[in-house]
């Protein structure tokens, strides 16, 4: 059964109300970054969410576009849409839209865009490089409203977009205050500049240790998480989602004691172009008690006399405490850093006192961070539904 649109919406092809101009990249000896002749996009490259950053510039440009197009990604990284702010030359990697009925808003038409952008990956064609044609552009179906409803759909639009901005930016000071009270509270911890007693990592904590475990062993179906490298979320935290953990027999687990896990305890990638000493996570969930590591994992338990958990494992990721673990990262073709060089790097110990206190800081913010994220959440969930009914054209009021 067909949903009849309401009253006055229109299908449209995108060939019906726009010109699309395809990209084609011009000769190679026209190239330049000193910023001669027409800035030049090549693909997803040269955008920065929806700015316009191009690196390349060309004397000799041919296909262009117009201040006020819509500027597609269609090669390689597609759906990347954005509204054009100047003349460009327009590489193999992007397209112009140019709307040439004046009831259609480019603001509009650019979330529809956006919206179809899955569909636009998914009819890509190419075996090395993914491409959309201008056939696959031109039959792109999308349903209008009025002009003025168009217009009051896409400040709703906005106006969602702006509280989901405004949460991320909260969530990043949330961030930098923790940092700044770190400093303020205990100082460079290199510099060590309110004279701090000194100690190894390895007399701060019970256990510092990796083992070259699970090689060999077949995952399960059921059994005990085992963290890798994937499963330290960006935040700090290790993934509380358990479906998201691969898993070994239970006792296969229990061959390797030394690195179950418990609340506060510290993993650290050891292994990993990208991840060596800089990809850190703490236990927070429940979940992940008697969960077990993988070989690229080491694990830190503090010793709760000498270091808070929290303590160490904000001096571990703080930019002075990157810099002595980095000092014991090989510089090999595959980094690694090792257990025994960690125990050794040097850090300042204040007082208990002053780390529970600090401690308690920093849970009362990740309280509020919990709270933030169930907001993101809320926000994120408002702008899909938002989405999906301006795309099925339910967005009326």
């Amino acid at each position: 059964m067909v949903r009849e649109l309401p009253e006055g919406w229109t299908v449209n092809n995108l060939s019906d109300i726009a010109l699309i101009v395809m990209g084609q990249s011009p000769p190679g000896r026209s190239y330049n970054k000193e910023k001669k002749g027409l800035p030049l996009l090549n693909g997803a490259s040269d955008f920065d969410g929806k700015n316009l950053k191009p690196v390349q510039y060309t004397t000799e440009p041919n296909k262009l576009s117009q201040k006020g197009d819509l500027l597609l990604c269609i090669r390689a990284t597609i759906g990347n849409v954005t509204i054009s702010n100047r003349e460009y030359c327009l590489g193999r990697g992007v397209a112009a839209i140019r709307i040439f009925n004046n009831e259609i808003s480019t603001n509009y038409l650019s979330i529809l865009l956006e919206g179809k952008l899955r569909m636009l990956t998914s009819s890509a064609k190419g075996s090395t490089i993914k491409g959309i044609k201008k056939r696959d552009l031109e039959d792109l179906q999308f349903k209008f409203p009025s002009l003025s409803t168009q217009k009051k759909i896409v400040a709703i639009l906005e106006k969602a977009e702006e509280l989901k901005q405004l949460r991320e930016k909260a969530n990043k000071w949330t961030g930098e205050f923790l940092q700044s009270v770190f400093l303020e509270m205990f100082g460079d911890p290199v510099k060590n500049p309110k004279g701090w007693e000194i100690i190894t990592l390895e007399q701060g904590c019970k256990e510092i240790y990796r083992y070259p475990t699970f090689y060999g062993f077949e995952y399960a179906d059921s059994g005990v998480p085992v963290v890798r490298i994937g499963n330290i979320l960006f935040n700090g935290c290790l993934d509380p989602i358990l479906s998201n953990y691969v898993l070994i027999d239970s006792k296969i687990s229990e061959r390797f004691p030394r690195t179950i896990l418990n609340i506060n305890d510290i993993v650290m990638a050891v292994r990993g172009d990208g991840s060596t000493a800089k990809r850190i996570g703490i236990v927070k969930s429940m979940n992940l008690v008697g969960a077990n590591i993988s070989p690229n994992l080491l694990c830190f338990k503090a010793n709760e006399k000498v270091l808070h958990a929290i303590y160490l494992f904000d001096l571990l990721i703080s930019c002075r405490g990157q810099e002595l673990l980095q000092r014991w990262v090989t510089r090999t073709a595959k980094k690694t850093i090792t257990a025994r060089d960690i125990k050794k790097i040097r850090i300042p110990r204040p007082p208990m006192k002053l780390q529970n206190k600090f401690a308690t800081i920093v849970e009362k913010v990740e309280q509020m961070k919990g709270e933030q994220e169930q907001s993101k959440e809320q926000i994120d969930n408002l702008v899909k539904s938002l989405m999906q009914k301006a795309f099925k054209g339910e967005l009326t009021k």
